[in-house]
């Protein structure tokens, strides 16, 4: 590879110059990178030229370009070129630098620093004015045959030239993007928001005042910090070895490994914080401008507690005071320890290492008398070290290991760095050493961590599970993506609060993150670096197969080496036959590096791997439709891609998945209506979107999509199919004549569509149950199994097997609803089998959820609580809202019934919350006849009528006559306990005349039940126990042994009324049955003392 600075031609796997040292660039490309651009000048230059002669100006360029260069090299900046008196600065390019920024804006303040201090040495008066800007530029050859550039192009380029040409003589103007990530650092004041020419927006222009005394937080959110989380054992590990040292009074060295961002510095601040009192020197390697021996010099400096802007005069008497009380120092120790901290060249004609001897001299006497008890010495950074400074600090080491000292040295993986690595281990073959490796958090520590450092309100659950899987377990990168995500506004404050938008759907990679990983990238050698750019392209997870196909070449000892520097891994499993799978150890990291990719490179190896997939593995195209589809859309071949997304959301619907499927039919009709393309199936994926936002609650949203359904099907079948898909969403929203009246018509439409024909059936029979018409449902029922026995020669194995499934799961609520609890179960549990069979965990959820009810009918409330989370656990894992809001009203009923009023009332309320998501009318009907149970339980009336009255108000509007009459009862319940037996016997007549036609068990053991409490009230004890008679009668046949307490209850307050001790005692006996059996459904010690704490039983058992 031809070195760019000398043009010496390098073996392909050299990674530096073998001429003059340099890093080789692979410039063949070009890159994407993000960067910061200075662009500097000689203000005024062609009014300064005409006062001087070709030579003067020749030399005072070259004197000034001088000033310029040395301050590059000293901050890691690349002159790209001078031309005339203008020099334009690259930093981050063509290496990345993760603090470009402040390398440049220190550039910048020290040319001028130089230049101004060079008065004398001009004839003219000379200054600079800078422009600095920090964005994506496109990196790489500029030019023709035989004439080629290697250079930055791009609109940030553009904009530091502006910036420059508007700064004044010996100013620096910077962008607020430079701004944003020097405010920590940089002195700065806001100077004007203006138009630039070539950009299209107003800018806003800052000055560089000069570097702040006191340095802010660089990364991260500021202000906000989280208490440290998920390191209680490297916590107690630094402990007990901090308690050796102190024991043993010998020297303890610690390495704290780990990525940029784990949190070393944290672990070690909380440690520190954690020792007390204990004497403490803290000292770091630096990145750039780094002199030999900084880290030592710094603790020397904190020892003798010299201040920066210190007199030299004043640091010579603090020096002084230092050294007093210090045995056998040479005479000339205060000169040589100011010669060491503050001259370039040592004061002493002695040689360098003989004057380095006499300094660690000093230093180990100073750290010998400063660890009478124990000392600990935090060095951070040491990835950056220099080989001086290191052998430094393992002289001091070697010379003081019987002393109480505690080194902990923390860094990134020092396999990256050569010398830092040897140093290592030379340390830790030589005392006693331990090395701690900082992993990732988990994701529940992880959301902890987010948790604690921002409380966000109303945090989407789809966008704390991208910040979990894109942060990957580093808190600086969970920070910086809050971070981003603040400064784009879809993280706002409001009020005090924190809030989020509900529409977060892209993550971009933060810059500070994207420079972090390609400051690695960057450090490979060409083979490799392209090898991991080209794996990239594939995804996050990638295969050796199509990566040797794209790149013509056998990449696996590149791959080996890649696992070795930690950026990828080996997987123990592949998805294609004869090929290795891999994946990138961090998101960010390919992400950031797929950034940096030419548009026009990722193109076409996006399409090549497409085709190179569908040539390999025909067999997997519906397995890989989502891969498939991402490929072409990025390889913009769209008709390929639409055909792939519908595909894919085909399958994520079978599996359950209604997010993914939705963004991926989202994703189709978006090509379709953009490019006029695949027309055909238009109105199949807008039918199937449909379906995905009734599957998650969106019913707003799914009445659109089958709206537009229907605008673009073409023939009536598929016109019957729409139909049939919208009216279940009606019934979902409890618009229970719109769905019938839709159903009926898409039996018309689709007349001879035996499939169709059996969901019409079987939705009509659910639309029916729940208007409480159970005639027409069992009807229903019926038709059904006529069909699936009819046809079910005409339908595959699975399907016939799912229709029963469907018909069982009907039957058994029907059979529940007439009393038969133990027949409804063993419908269900039928039902549940040939769902597992097939792995339709939606359906598997549902009938979860249907089981436990029944099972709380026979008492077995543990096993009803069980059944309902893990009912809730598979719809929240999928995204379905329907079902989750049912389980939570199902809770809140279980909790109702065993006393823990609390949490009844708050699942009651978030039912009734997330109804109002998914416009369940009837749901929220059922969630105020919860909350009045909790009012009526805790003795408050007026609110538990006004509960009652909200919900029969919702199921009389809503046509559902069956629970409109079942909650008139239980108002009339609530007036009757408030002496209001009047109002309550109205209520009670109107439900009288529809238990006569509905005949419904449930019905008429109500009404019996409630027409004994009435009768009880009015003195009538003959009709009480007459009334109370035939409801256990019904109770008795309804198999719902929850309702038997209530019963027994008032059995007993009639009995003792009446003074008729024998049946007094029966009754007492059978409530104490009862209780009984009801504790022995109950696993939990705490709801069994909250079930007996129940208002009603005290003083009867």
């Amino acid at each position: 590879m031809k070195c760019r600075y000398c043009g010496f031609e390098n073996p392909e796997a050299m990674r530096y110059c073998g001429n003059c040292g340099m890093k080789l660039v692979d410039e063949k490309g070009g890159e994407i990178k993000n960067v910061t651009v200075l662009f500097a000048d000689i203000s005024g230059f062609t009014t300064i030229a005409k006062k001087l002669d070709a030579e003067e100006t020749r030399e005072m360029l070259n004197t000034v370009f001088e000033v310029v260069s040395r301050a590059c090299e000293k901050y890691g900046g690349t002159i790209d070129k001078f031309i005339g008196d203008e020099a334009l600065v690259l930093f981050g390019a063509p290496i990345s630098t993760e603090n470009h920024i402040e390398r440049a804006i220190r550039t910048a303040i020290e040319i001028n620093q130089v230049i101004s201090e060079m008065k004398g040495v001009f004839p003219v008066n000379v200054r600079m004015h800078m422009g600095i800007h920090s964005g994506k530029v496109v990196i790489g050859e500029v030019g023709g045959e035989g004439v080629r550039d290697y250079t930055v192009i791009g609109d940030t380029v553009n904009l530091a030239s502006r910036l420059r040409d508007l700064a004044p003589p010996g100013q620096i103007f910077i962008s607020e993007e430079t701004a944003k990530r020097a405010e920590a650092f940089v002195e700065m004041e806001f100077i004007k928001r203006t138009t630039i020419k070539g950009i299209q927006e107003k800018v806003n222009v800052f000055r560089v005042l000069g570097l702040k005394r006191k340095r802010g937080k660089v990364r991260g959110i500021e202000q906000l910090q989280a208490p440290m989380i998920g390191r209680k054992e490297e916590m107690k590990r630094l402990t007990y070895i901090l308690r050796t040292v102190t024991d043993e009074k010998k020297m303890r060295v610690v390495f704290i490994e780990g990525d940029a961002g784990i949190g070393k510095s944290r672990l070690y601040n909380e440690f520190i914080s954690a020792a007390g009192g204990v004497k403490v020197f803290q000292s770091r390697f630096l990145p750039f401008a780094q002199e030999p021996d900084f880290p030592l010099k710094t603790l020397l400096r904190q020892y003798f507690n010299l201040k920066e802007f210190m007199t030299m005069e004043d640091a010579s008497a603090c020096v002084e005071r230092g050294l007093k009380g210090l045995q056998n120092l040479p005479p000339d120790a205060k000169e040589i320890v100011l010669g060491f901290l503050f001259y370039e060249k040592y004061s002493k004609d002695d040689d360098f290492e003989t004057y380095r001897q006499e300094v660690l001299s000093i230093a180990e006497k100073i750290l010998r008398s400063e660890a009478k008890r124990v000392l600990i010495i935090g060095v951070e950074d040491i990835h950056w070290a220099d080989v001086i400074s290191l052998n430094s600090f393992e002289h001091l080491i070697k010379f003081l290991v019987d002393t109480p000292i505690m080194f902990i040295f923390m860094s990134r993986p020092t396999f990256e760095v050569p010398t830092v690595s040897r140093w290592k281990n030379s340390i830790m073959n030589s005392v006693i050493s331990e090395k701690i490796d900082l992993l990732p958090l988990t994701d529940e520590d992880s959301a902890k961590f987010i948790s604690k450092l921002l409380e966000i309100e109303r945090l989407p659950l789809s966008v704390k599970n991208k910040i979990l899987k894109k942060g990957g377990g580093n808190p600086l990168f969970i920070e910086e993506l809050l971070k981003t995500l603040m400064e784009k506004g879809y993280i706002y404050l409001e009020d005090g609060k924190y809030l989020a938008k509900p529409d977060i759907m892209q993550f971009e990679v933060p810059d500070t993150i994207g420079d972090i990983v390609l400051s690695r990238v960057d450090n490979l050698n060409s083979k490799n670096k392209r090898v991991i750019q080209t794996a990239s392209i594939i995804g996050d997870v990638f295969w050796d197969r199509p990566l040797d196909f794209l790149l013509s070449m056998d990449t696996s000892d590149a791959l080996e080496f890649l696992i070795v520097r930690d950026f990828i891994s080996e997987r123990a499993q592949s998805s294609f036959e004869n090929a290795n799978e891999y994946s990138f150890k961090h998101v960010l990291l390919q992400e950031s590096i797929y950034e940096s990719i030419l548009n026009k490179v990722r193109k076409k190896s996006h399409r090549e791997f497409a085709r190179w997939l569908l040539r390999n593995y025909p067999d997997k195209e519906r397995q890989f439709a989502s891969l498939l589809a991402y490929h072409f859309e990025k390889g913009e071949e769209f008709e390929e891609a639409v055909k792939y997304y519908k595909l894919s959301g085909d399958l994520y619907s079978e599996q359950s998945a209604p997010q993914k499927a939705i963004e991926s039919y989202n994703k189709a009709l978006f090509y379709i209506k953009k490019l006029d393309i695949c027309k055909d199936i238009q109105w199949e994926v807008y039918d199937r979107l449909g379906v995905q936002f009734r599957y998650i609650g969106m019913m707003r949203d799914a009445l659109e999509a089958f709206r537009n359904a229907i605008s673009y099907a073409d023939d009536a079948c598929n016109i019957a199919r729409v139909k049939y898909d919208n009216a279940c969403a009606l019934q979902e929203m409890s618009r229970y004549d719109e769905a019938i009246e839709l159903l009926h018509e898409a039996l018309v439409y689709g007349e001879g569509d035996i499939r169709l024909k059996m969901d019409v059936y079987q939705e009509l029979l659910w639309v029916y149950y729940l208007k409480g018409d159970i005639e027409r449902s069992q009807q229903n029922v019926e038709q059904l199994k006529e069909l699936i026995e009819r046809y079910g020669d005409v339908l595959s194995g699975d399907e016939v097997e799912r229709r029963w499934a469907g018909l069982y799961d009907r039957s058994g609520i029907l059979k529940g609803h007439r009393g038969d609890i133990a027949g409804a179960i063993e419908e269900l549990k039928k039902s549940l089998e040939i769902y597992k069979k097939q792995n339709n965990i939606n359906k598997v959820a549902v009938i979860y959820n249907n089981i436990a009810t029944y099972y709380g009918y026979q008492g077995r409330l543990s096993d009803e609580l069980s059944m309902l989370k893990r009912s809730l656990e598979i719809d929240e894992k999928i995204g379905r809202r329907l079902g989750i809001a049912v389980t939570y009203y199902n809770i809140g009923l279980c909790y109702l019934f065993l006393n823990d009023l609390e949490k009844a009332e708050d699942y009651f309320n978030k039912y009734l919350a997330l109804n109002k998501l998914i416009d369940n009318k009837l749901g929220d009907g059922y969630g105020y006849r919860g909350l009045a149970g909790v009012y009526l339980q805790r003795g408050n009336l007026k609110k538990a009528l006004d509960y009652v009255d909200q919900s029969i108000k919702i199921f009389s509007s809503l046509g559902s006559t069956y629970l409109e009459n079942v909650t008139k009862l239980l108002k009339a319940s609530i007036l009757i306990s408030d002496n209001r037996a009047g109002k309550a016997r109205n209520i009670i007549k109107q439900v009288d005349e529809y238990a006569k036609k509905a005949d419904n068990p449930t019905v008429w053991g109500e009404l019996f039940f409630v027409r004994g409490k009435q009768a009880y009230i009015s003195g009538k004890l003959e009709e009480c126990e007459k009334y109370l008679d035939k409801a256990e009668v019904a109770f008795l046949g309804m198999n719902d042994i929850c309702v038997l307490g209530d019963l027994y209850i008032e059995r007993i307050k009639l009995y003792e009324k009446k003074k008729d001790m024998k049946s007094l005692t029966v009754y007492k006996d059978k409530l104490e049955e009862w209780v009984k059996k009801i504790l022995e459904g109950i696993d939990d010690y705490e709801l069994k003392s909250r079930f007996l704490e129940k208002r009603e039983l005290q003083g009867l058992i």
